[in-house]
């Protein structure tokens, strides 16, 4: 069961904790939590949470992403993407699942096919004009 505050069950490895201003690029093999304010790109093996109050300005590339605070930036999650009540997204975001909870806000696109399902399916062609009228008239 997964904690009201959108963690994971999985350990959190890093904490960047509340007052801590990070800016550039952090990479973490495993599950990384954000209390404090990031600038830049994230990237994890794991999950990442944005907990309520932190600010980030960045990409966030991680397996599941649960935002509670704040994140303006594109976010991409391999299998699952959370906005809990407190959450803000100003950005796109790729994930093959979305869930938003109420009070939560998202400003931006979303693109819900992962890379295997996102080859478009061939159209077929359109009837012309006549066989619609040819169709209609049997």
């Amino acid at each position: 069961m997964r904690p009201r505050d959108g963690t994971s069950p999985d350990r959190v490895e890093t904490v960047i904790g509340r007052g801590t201003r990070l800016s550039g690029k952090i990479h973490s093999q495993g599950t990384l939590r954000i209390e404090g304010q990031v600038q830049g790109t994230v990237e994890a093996q794991g999950d990442i949470v944005v907990a309520e109050g932190a600010v980030v300005e960045a990409e966030l590339r991680g397996r599941q992403i649960s935002i509670a605070g704040q994140v303006k930036g594109n976010v991409f999650a391999q299998s699952r993407l959370e906005l809990v009540g407190s959450g803000r997204l100003v950005g796109d975001f790729h994930a093959p699942k979305f869930v938003v909870a109420e009070g939560a806000t998202f400003e931006g696109h979303s693109h819900m096919l992962d890379a295997a399902k996102a080859v478009p399916a061939q159209a077929s062609p359109a009837p012309a004009a006549g066989q619609l009228a040819a169709a209609r008239d049997r």
